[in-house]
């Protein structure tokens, strides 16, 4: 499915462009044109899921202007949740099978300015049509692979990661605390696995995922109200 965006500063590059897309998904192109003094693109997904995930992001500011994300058609797309019921592989989950509220921590942890009317959205998104069987199934798979549980530990280990789960990708850390089997950990896993979530709640899991990436300890309240200034990445991993 294609979307349109148009009010594109002149300052943003394709690479820029997509970098802040890819994060809904899987993109096959993009057409970057003018657009009288500003720049319009044209946008072409893989999935429809993605292009859900692109029309929520209308109204973020991405360098000096607010995005305006339409349907191609002009059209919303039905919303749809993934039907397949087998259990994902931690390394085989997509963009497009993770809530949006997930997302939105995402661009949040790599710098990208959100307002709060746009992860309201994706929260509201996310209560109305619920989280894909796929991706609860992935989180659950984490669980039962890597030994990661909800049940406490004792004051020695609470604060160590298990012996399987530091031996896989880092991609199993970003969704279930380092403090395994501890109440952020608990936390962390409800985030993932329940539907309601509130704009504190993203902005605090977009922290958490910021401060795994630069090596710091997370800490269970902190919350990210910041909406300063953005300066937009060249290139931002999406591979959490």
């Amino acid at each position: 499915m294609s979307v349109v965006v148009t009010n594109i500063a002149n300052d943003v590059s394709e690479s820029q462009l997509s970098s802040f897309f890819s994060f809904c998904g899987k993109i096959d192109s993009i057409d970057l044109t003018k657009d009288g003094d500003l720049q319009q693109a044209k946008i072409v997904f893989a999935q429809q899921e993605a292009a859900k995930t692109a029309l929520l992001l209308s109204g973020t500011q991405l360098s000096s202007l607010k995005l305006d994300v339409n349907p191609l058609d002009h059209k919303s797309p039905e919303p749809s949740l993934s039907t397949n019921e087998a259990p994902a592989s931690y390394s085989d989950i997509s963009q497009e099978d993770k809530p949006k509220s997930a997302i939105m921590a995402e661009l949040l942890s790599h710098g990208f300015v959100l307002t709060d009317v746009a992860i309201e959205k994706s929260a509201e998104f996310d209560q109305t049509h619920g989280i894909s069987s796929r991706f609860t199934n992935f989180v659950s798979s984490l669980d039962s692979k890597y030994g990661i549980s909800t049940s406490a530990h004792s004051a020695d280990d609470k604060y160590s990661i298990s012996a399987n789960a530091a031996a896989v990708e880092s991609t199993v850390l970003k969704y279930l605390d380092k403090a395994l089997g501890t109440a952020p950990g608990v936390k962390v896993r409800k985030f993932y696995n329940d539907a309601f979530k509130t704009v504190a709640d993203i902005r605090a899991e977009a922290r958490r995922l910021a401060d795994i990436r630069e090596g710091k300890p997370f800490q269970t309240d902190q919350t990210d109200q910041t909406e300063g200034e953005h300066v937009i990445p060249e290139s931002a991993s999406v591979s959490l």
